[in-house]
């Protein structure tokens, strides 16, 4: 079915990009690389800084300004608004720091880490939450992005944010949200791919260790991400269609 896959798409695919603000950076790449591509994508963008996809409880280091209230805002008013102004055929789900951070979701037990089995069953039923809203509210397919691993300003500093562990166990759970809706997920492997082309410790790739600057960002989306995002979206139209066929 491949050939009929690459035909299936006869227009822009349409592209939203959800998630914080390595989302946000990295859907700058992707909104220049369309611009200069117009026949083959528009993307869209419902980011926040400080957003992931786990919900509930506070996450300490917010301090006294808790990104939660706007990460609600995100999740449950804008991205179903965006669903249904813009079509999409590919949301692409994607978030760094947020989901690895320790976060109390009851006081009396304080904070929880991704390595606690607790953390896990929260962001597993979370993560299968937003991923069944989208799925649900349009004909999308859903692309879990697992994101590079970070060095905050290339200081070496120990900390959750570098721990690959946490980052690991956050992948996990993506994994299995894919495993649940094989037909409609998948999970593209950013990592993976900046680490093959040597990028992962170039500074001027991400000038901050965490966020694609913009030449990082649209070399990623021209290189590799945009058209993976293009391909997953003929699936999208593909199998739309031949649903079509299939019940009419």
């Amino acid at each position: 079915n491949q050939p009929a896959i690459q035909t299936a798409l006869t227009r822009p695919a349409r592209i939203l990009v959800v998630g914080d603000s390595t989302a946000e950076a990295t859907g700058a790449g992707l909104v220049a690389w369309a611009a200069a591509h117009p026949d083959l994508a528009q993307v869209s963008l419902a980011v926040a800084p400080g957003c992931g996809f786990v919900r509930g409880g506070e996450v300490p280091s917010d301090g006294d300004e808790p990104f939660q209230v706007r990460c609600d805002e995100l999740l449950d008013d804008e991205l179903p608004d965006a669903l249904v102004a813009l079509q999409p055929d590919v949301v692409m789900m994607m978030t760094t720091l947020p989901d690895i951070l320790p976060r109390v979701f009851d006081p009396s037990v304080g904070p929880l880490t991704p390595v606690d089995p607790r953390f896990v069953e929260q962001a597993r039923v979370d993560y299968l939450a937003v991923t069944n809203l989208i799925l649900t509210n349009s004909a999308a397919h859903v692309v879990w992005i697992k994101p590079p691993l970070i060095n905050p300003y290339w200081m070496d500093v120990d900390s959750e944010s570098r721990d690959p562990v946490m980052h690991s166990v956050m992948e996990g759970v993506m994994s299995e949200v894919v495993a649940a809706y094989p037909d409609r997920t998948v999970l593209l492997d950013l990592r993976t791919w900046l680490e093959e082309q040597a990028l992962d410790h170039d500074h001027s790739v991400r000038p901050d260790g965490i966020h694609f600057g913009p030449d990082g960002s649209l070399q990623v989306a021209e290189r590799w991400l945009g058209p993976e995002l293009v391909i997953e979206a003929a699936r999208s139209v593909y199998t739309r269609h031949r649903g079509i066929e299939h019940w009419g």
